[in-house]
Parts: C-alpha cells; structure tokens; sequence
C-alpha cells in the first residue's frame, strides 16, 4: 500500500514539473514588469493616453519615449516613469508637433532626463511646441532633426528612420517614422503619418516587414493604405485612439483592410495600456482590459462585411469616405453613396479625394 501511495505522489511530481515545463512564454510575460525584463528583452508599452499616442520603450536598460500623448497625459507620463525610476530618456520622439502627440511630454521632462529629442522640425507656432520647447531647454536638451536612414542604438535594438522623406506644412505627412528591430522581431510605429507619406516611404524602403505596426493617425481612413499593410506584412495592429472621440477612429474602413490582411488588433480605447515583451524570437502581449473583444463586427449573414461605402462625386469623377469635408459641401445630385470595393469605383474611372485619402 505505502508502496502503491509512493508510486502516486512520485507520478503527480513528474506530471507538474511537464506542466511547468509546458507554459508558454505569453504566461510568463503576462506578469514581468519593467524591471523584470530589462536584462534579457524588449519591453514596449503603449499607453492609453484617450485621443492620442504615446509609447514608452525598454531594451537592456535603456529608454525610449515615442509622443507623449495630449497635454491631460502629462502627469499619467510622469507617473510611469517615477514609478518605474525611469530617470533618463536615451531618445525622446516627438514624431510631429501636433498637440495630441506632444502636450504630455512635458510630464515626462518634469522627472526624466532625455540624451536625445528627435522632431522633424525646430520651430512651430504653437502654445504647446513652444511648451516643449521650454521644457528640454530646462533639461540642457534641445530638438535634433533627424536624417532618413539614420541608425540609433537602444541597448541591443536597432531604430532606423524610415521618415519623413519630406517635411512640409502638412504635419501628419511630415511625421517622424521609425523601426526598430531587435532579434528577429521587428516593430514600426507611423507617427500621424498618412496615405501620401506611406507611398514615399515605400518607394524608399524595399523592407518595413513587421511583427507589429502601430498604426498611423489613429486609425483614421486617410492612414494604413492597402499598399502598406500588404508590404510591411504586420502579425499584429496596435491603434492608439480615444474612447468615443469625434473623429469616429479608427475608421471601419481600416479595421477591414486588417482584418482582411488577417491582422491581429489591439485598441487602447477598447484594453487600456498595451504592452508587447519580446525576446528577440517570440512575441507576448497583455492588455489592461483583457476581456474586451476587439474583432470587427459581422452583418446579418453572420460573414464579416469586407466592403465599404464611399460617396462618389458624379461630376469631378472623385470618390470620398462619408466623413470627407468635401461630402458636405457636394451637391445632392452629384452625390452618389456606393457600398462598391475601391479597386471597383477606381476602375468605373473615379478618382480618389486628395482630402481624405480612400
């Protein structure tokens, strides 16, 4: 009998130490902290800041902070970094000077050194540019303009800069993208940056494949063009939006072209902080809210509805999303709503708005 009980207790040890050995990586990760990954992975948080973007990142000990977010996330910045004794910022990226984007990152400055602040521009008439401004000077820091093709170093990782090809007036066309890789993972974050800039950055670069792509200008319809998911090739979406906001992002019409990609979403307006964990092969997400579903809702047929509906301009031949300004200023009889493809309305002979960017 003692014999028997032995042989029992003996079986239900080797039955757990096989489990134990059996988790994945994805469970480990779901508990590590800053600290906890700062030897022997990247860490990459993307914090809910409401209708904005901003992203803080660890390797090997050093950091790096892409936007800030709006001014109201200044002191939720501020808090991350005390609470994690994040007291120097290798590289700051301010990737273009609207506010939504940089009002935070004073809260960051208010605790953190920074070696670096990287911005496409110097100057811009701006309240919370001039803000910026004030704070890095305060730091002994200033704004450098960064160089397309230039390579940073971020402990073991590698960020190049894939853009802007050109600065303009147009700042979301003007926004600072970069990639950084790190073993065989590979991630890009688009700034605000839109169809246009897309396009040159793609005739630029013959490879942004990635494991994860932060979406441009919050999931708005005139960002993530077809061209640009079918080239970087993302396993995973991370958009950085407002709960509710005014400007309906993300757009349906961006969550269909990923979810027709077979891309992964995650939305800050929807699981709070996201945080990615590689370790240069395998790649783990947690999310605040985990029981939020994010997949694009089904129509009646129970089928996802891959089509999206534009307004076409009978007369100029152009072809808009229903948000587009140039909708309200149409005529009615030259207004005509389609629920057609885009490669269909293109091929009737329409042409797509420079406004929105369909």
């Amino acid at each position: 009998m003692k014999k028997h009980f032995k042989g029992i207790l003996i079986s239900l040890f080797l039955v757990s130490i096989f489990i134990l050995g059996m988790v994945s990586l994805e469970s480990l990760f779901a508990t590590q902290t800053i600290s906890d990954t700062k030897d022997n992975s990247l860490w990459i948080k993307y914090i809910d800041v409401g209708q904005g973007d901003a992203t803080l990142i660890q390797c090997d000990g050093h950091y790096m902070l892409i936007d800030g977010g709006p001014a109201t996330a200044s002191s939720a910045i501020y808090s991350i970094l005390k609470a994690n004794k994040i007291d120097k910022i290798d590289y700051m990226i301010a990737t273009h000077p609207d506010a939504d984007h940089i009002g935070g990152l004073s809260g960051a400055l208010n605790y953190a050194e920074v070696g670096k602040c990287l911005c496409p521009v110097t100057e811009y008439d701006s309240k919370t540019f001039r803000s910026l401004v004030k704070y890095l000077k305060n730091r002994k820091a200033s704004i450098e303009v960064p160089k397309v093709g230039v390579v940073y170093k971020l402990g073991s990782a590698t960020v190049t800069i894939l853009g802007p090809i050109e600065v303009t007036d147009e700042t979301n066309n003007s926004s600072i993208v970069v990639k950084l890789d790190y073993g065989s993972n590979s991630f890009v974050f688009m700034g605000d940056a839109e169809t246009e800039e897309e396009q040159q950055i793609l005739q630029r670069w013959k490879n942004i494949e990635c494991d994860v792509l932060k979406i441009g200008h919050h999931g708005s319809g005139s960002s993530t063009s077809d061209k640009l998911i079918k080239s970087s090739k993302p396993r995973y979406a991370i958009i950085s939006v407002g709960k509710d906001n005014t400007y309906g992002h993300p757009m349906q019409s961006v969550l269909e072209r990923l979810n027709k990609a077979k891309v992964e979403i995650y939305r800050t307006d929807l699981q709070g902080d996201i945080v990615v964990v590689s370790d240069g092969k395998n790649i783990a997400i947690t999310t605040q809210k985990n029981e939020v579903p994010v997949m694009i809702p089904e129509d009646e047929s129970g089928q996802v509805n891959n089509e999206t509906t534009y307004v076409l301009n009978t007369r100029s031949r152009k072809f808009h999303y229903p948000t587009c300004k140039s909708v309200s200023d149409m005529s009615a009889k030259n207004r005509q709503d389609v629920s057609l493809t885009r490669d269909e309305i293109m091929a009737d002979g329409y042409e797509p708005c420079k406004r929105c960017n369909p």
